[in-house]
């Protein structure tokens, strides 16, 4: 009941997501305000691995076994989030670095993006999955923790004569920005809000770059402008509804 599992916690046609093949998923709360986003990865017949952020981590694996137990499904979940290490490995000369280090194919044809391999790097099982932050070519490897330091130290030292260096999250974000804006000459990015408020404060640092022309706002005309708005017991804001309209025009 795995796929009749994911397909009930998360938005999207999973049935189609065929072995071998990674997707980009939301989470979304019993009010429909989305407060997840990670990877949906089917490694093999009846197996995922979802993958989701480190903050939410324990919150989901609640929520699942909260759903499990009210709903019994034949479904086994497993958080692997203290038995797992990762890294993101990416560059324009990633895969030529990696190829002789690994068994896993990592051509193009046989490793496509948004595609997911297991295999071994210098005989550390692992788990790799084809998926961009940086806008460049890129693999997000996930391998056993009693490999953690080890299999990091190995890449750093194999990697030294092609300067392969450590890199933040603040360079990642602006790989990221750099990547996005040059896709095309004149790009036009259209972002639906579909989530509310919520995802423009998580995403924010994102939505808010010099690659983003356009906006669409959803807004909902069913109560009086003039009115208070409220929540759903009735908890007045103090503002009215076109206070708050007028907030998200000039956001």
């Amino acid at each position: 009941d795995a796929l009749d599992f994911l397909s009930f916690l998360l938005p999207g046609k999973f049935k189609q997501l065929a072995v071998g093949k990674t997707r980009y998923s939301v989470m979304i709360a019993e009010d429909g305000i989305l407060f997840e986003d990670g990877t949906l990865s089917h490694i093999s017949d009846g197996r995922y691995y979802l993958s989701t952020t480190t903050g939410n981590q324990d919150a989901i694996m609640s929520m699942m076994m909260w759903w499990l137990t009210v709903e019994p499904r034949d479904v086994q979940v497993k958080n692997l989030s203290g038995a797992n290490s990762a890294i993101n490995l990416t560059g324009p000369g990633t895969r030529e670095f990696l190829q002789p280090l690994t068994d896993i194919d990592l051509s193009n044809e046989a490793f496509p993006y948004m595609a997911c391999r297991e295999g071994t790097i210098s005989g550390v099982p692992v788990i790799m999955f084809r998926i961009g932050f940086t806008g460049e070519l890129g693999y997000e490897i996930h391998y056993p923790a009693e490999y953690g330091e080890a299999l990091w130290n190995h890449l750093l030292e194999e990697g030294k004569s092609q300067d392969v260096r450590p890199f933040g999250v603040e360079t990642q974000r602006i790989l990221r920005e750099k990547g996005d804006a040059l896709l095309d000459d004149s790009p036009v990015k259209v972002v639906l809000d579909f989530a509310g408020q919520r995802m423009y404060y998580v995403l924010h640092q994102i939505l808010l770059t010099a690659a983003l022309t356009r906006y669409i706002l959803a807004v909902s005309l069913e109560h009086d402008l003039d009115t208070e708005l409220t929540d759903k017991e009735d908890r007045v804001f103090g503002m009215t509804h076109k206070d708050n309209l007028k907030f998200w025009l000039h956001s």
